[in-house]
C-alpha cells in the first residue's frame, strides 16, 4: 500500500506537550494530542508533514520517539506513521525524544 502526506503544524503547548493538526487528502482532520520527555523549549513548525498509508493508521493510542532541534524534527511512531517539519525557529538544545498521546479524526 502507498503511502499518503498530510500538511499541518504543530505547536507545543509546554515544555511537555504538543498538538499537530494536519488536513488529510480524505478531507478530514487529523489531530494528534501528545507528551513526551525531556522537556525542551517551547516549539512551532507551521509546515509540519504527515506520513501516513490510511487513516486507520490516525486512531486510538499512540508511542513515538525521535530528534527535535535544533532546526527540525522527525516523530516516528510504533505503526510506522511519521510527523516532520523544519521548526519556525531553531530550539537549543536538540535533544532525541520519546512520549506517547492519541489521534482523533472528527
Amino acid at each position: 500500500m502507498s503511502q499518503m502526506t498530510a500538511n499541518g503544524c504543530i505547536q507545543s503547548d509546554s515544555p511537555s506537550t504538543f498538538t499537530a493538526i494536519f488536513m488529510l487528502t480524505s478531507g478530514q482532520q487529523a489531530t494528534f494530542i501528545g507528551s513526551f520527555v525531556p522537556s525542551v523549549q517551547t516549539f512551532i513548525c507551521d509546515t509540519a508533514t504527515l506520513t501516513y498509508t490510511n487513516e486507520d493508521d490516525l486512531i486510538s493510542s499512540r508511542d513515538f520517539s525521535g530528534p527535535l532541534g535544533s532546526n527540525d524534527f522527525t516523530l516516528t511512531f510504533t505503526n510506522n506513521v511519521i510527523i516532520s517539519g523544519t521548526l519556525n525557529q531553531p530550539i537549543f538544545p536538540p535533544n532525541n525524544i520519546a512520549g506517547d498521546g492519541f489521534w482523533t479524526i472528527p
